[in-house]
C-alpha cells in the first residue's frame, strides 16, 4: 500500500505559531479544522466550520473543497499563497500562512519587478536594487496581511516572509539567519524602516520616506569589502562608508601591497567620489599629519617661495599649475635624470577638451599623473587623475590645487609610490605642507629652504 503523503504547515493562532503536519486525508473541510482545534486547545464545534474562510494572495476566496488541492500545488511548487481564516467561538480569530521564495518570485513577476529577480544569486545587493527588493516585499506583506494597512501586519507574518526573502534573494545573507532576519527585522533594520513610512503614509499622505540605515550588525571585514564594492555610494549614509572604511582598511591595505589586483575593479568606490580618498587619508592613523594643509597654507608658502627663488617658471600653463612646476625646478630629483620638461609630463599632461577617453592616457607613464583638459594650457575646465590606466574623474568645480590634493593623498591611501622624477618635490611638500612625518627624509637643500621659510613666515 502505497504511504499517504505528509504536509508541513505552519499554523497561526491567538500569537502562536507551530509548525504542523498534515496528512493527504486530513486536508478537508472537516478534519482539517478539527485537527487545528485540538492542536492549540481550542474548543471546537461548529461555528469552526461556519467560519472557515480560505482566500488566495489576491484575497480572492477558494473553494473549501479545494483545500486539498491547493495545498498539494503550493507544495508542488505553485507560484500560490494561501491565507486560510476560521472564526472561534465569537471572539477567538486565527488563520494559516504560507509564504516562500516561489510566492515571493510570483509577486515580483505580477509588480513588473521581474529585472530585480536577475540579481536573486548576487552575493550582495547593491543599495539601488536593495531599496527595490525591500519596497516589493513591504508592499506583499501589505497587500497580503494587511489590507491595506501596514499595522495589521504580525510580526510572525513580517518573519515568514523575510525568512523567504532571505532564501531568494541570498545578498540579503548575513554569516547566519539571525543576522540576517536581524538586518531587516531589527531596530533600524530595511523592513522595519520601510514598514514605518507605509505606516506614516496610510496615516499622512504627504509623509516623506526615511532613508534605510544599516542596524548595527557584527560583520567581517570581507563582508564590509564587499558591500563597499557594491553599495551605490551616494544613495549610502555617509556613516556607514566611513564605518566600512575603518573596519577594510588592513584588509585593503594587504591586498594592495601584497596582490596584483586592478584598483577600479577591487575598489571601484574610491573612483566614483574622490571625496572619499580624503575621508581615508584623514582617517587613517598612519597618515597623522593636517590634512588640509596644502588649501589652506598654499597660497602664503608659494608667495615666499616664489619672493625667495626669483619668481616662476613659465611652461605656457596656467599661472596657478606653474606654481606647482615652480617647485620642480628647485627640488629636482637626484636618482632620476630626466629632462625638467619630460619631469613635468611625470606630474601632469595636457589633453583637448574633447579628447577621448582612451587617448588620454599616457602609455610609457607606469605611476598616476594629472591630465588637464581645456582649449589650452592657460584655460584649463577639468581634470582626471590616471592611475593604472584607468581615469580617476574629479568634480567641475575643482582647480589645480585639489586636483594635487586627491593626486597626494591617492598615492598614500593605495600604498604606490610617486615617480621618481617628482620624489624631492613631494617629500617638500609631505614635510612643509602636510607635516606627514614618514618616507624619504628632508635633503640638505630643503632643510635650507626650510629655514628660509621660516624666517619670513
Amino acid at each position: 500500500m502505497e504511504e499517504e503523503n505528509t504536509y508541513i504547515l505552519r499554523i497561526i493562532c491567538q500569537s502562536k505559531s507551530l509548525f504542523v503536519p498534515f496528512k493527504e486525508s486530513e486536508l478537508n473541510i472537516t478534519k482539517f479544522p478539527e485537527k487545528v482545534a485540538n492542536v492549540f486547545g481550542l474548543k471546537f464545534g461548529a461555528d469552526v466550520y461556519s467560519g472557515l474562510i480560505l482566500t488566495d494572495n489576491l484575497g480572492f476566496a477558494i473553494p473549501r473543497n479545494l483545500l486539498a488541492d491547493v495545498i498539494k500545488k503550493f507544495h508542488n511548487g505553485s507560484m500560490f499563497y494561501i491565507n486560510v481564516e476560521y472564526e472561534i467561538s465569537d471572539t477567538r480569530r486565527g488563520h494559516f500562512e504560507l509564504v516562500t521564495p516561489t510566492i515571493l518570485e510570483d509577486y515580483f513577476r505580477r509588480q513588473n519587478m521581474s529585472k530585480y529577480l536577475k540579481h536573486k544569486n548576487d552575493e550582495l545587493l547593491n543599495d539601488s536594487v536593495r531599496k527595490y527588493v525591500i519596497n516589493c516585499i513591504c508592499d506583499f506583506m501589505v497587500e497580503s496581511f494587511g489590507n491595506g494597512d501596514p499595522n495589521k501586519i504580525s510580526k510572525q507574518q513580517k518573519s515568514i516572509t523575510c525568512e523567504a526573502a532571505i532564501k531568494l534573494f541570498i545578498g540579503l545573507k548575513s554569516k547566519d539567519s539571525a543576522n540576517a532576519l536581524s538586518k531587516l527585522l531589527g531596530v533600524g533594520g530595511y523592513v522595519n524602516n520601510r514598514l514605518k513610512y507605509l505606516t506614516s503614509k496610510y496615516t499622512d499622505p504627504n509623509a516623506k520616506e526615511v532613508p534605510n540605515q544599516q542596524s548595527d550588525i557584527e560583520t567581517t571585514p570581507e563582508e564590509d569589502l564587499l558591500f563597499l564594492k557594491n553599495c551605490v555610494i551616494k544613495n549610502t549614509d555617509v556613516s556607514i562608508i566611513i564605518s566600512k572604511l575603518n573596519t577594510t582598511r588592513d584588509l585593503r591595505k594587504n591586498m594592495m601591497m601584497n596582490q596584483d589586483v586592478d584598483l577600479r575593479e577591487s575598489f571601484p568606490y574610491f573612483f566614483t567620489d574622490p571625496k572619499l580618498i580624503q575621508i581615508e587619508f584623514e582617517r587613517n592613523p598612519e597618515f597623522e599629519c593636517e590634512c588640509n594643509g596644502l588649501i589652506e597654507k598654499w597660497p602664503t608658502y608659494i608667495s615666499n617661495i616664489k619672493q625667495l627663488f626669483g619668481g616662476q617658471v613659465d611652461h605656457g600653463w596656467h599661472s596657478e599649475i606653474e606654481c606647482l612646476l615652480l617647485l620642480l625646478h628647485i627640488f629636482p630629483s637626484r636618482s632620476c635624470q630626466l629632462p625638467l620638461i619630460d619631469a613635468i609630463n611625470k606630474l601632469i599632461v595636457f589633453r583637448v577638451v574633447g579628447t577621448p577617453p582612451e587617448n588620454m592616457i599616457e602609455n610609457d607613464n607606469n605611476h598616476p599623473y594629472i591630465v588637464a583638459c581645456g582649449t589650452s594650457k592657460k584655460d584649463i575646465v577639468s581634470y582626471y587623475i590616471e592611475t593604472e590606466r584607468h581615469l580617476f574623474p574629479l568634480p567641475f568645480e575643482f582647480g589645480i590645487l585639489e586636483t594635487f590634493d586627491i593626486f597626494f593623498k591617492l598615492h598614500h591611501v593605495f600604498h604606490m609610490k610617486f615617480d621618481k622624477a617628482l620624489e624631492n618635490m613631494i617629500v617638500f611638500m609631505q614635510r612643509l605642507i602636510y607635516k606627514l612625518e614618514k618616507g624619504k627624509q628632508s635633503t640638505a637643500n630643503m632643510k635650507n629652504v626650510f629655514e628660509k621659510l621660516s624666517s619670513v613666515l
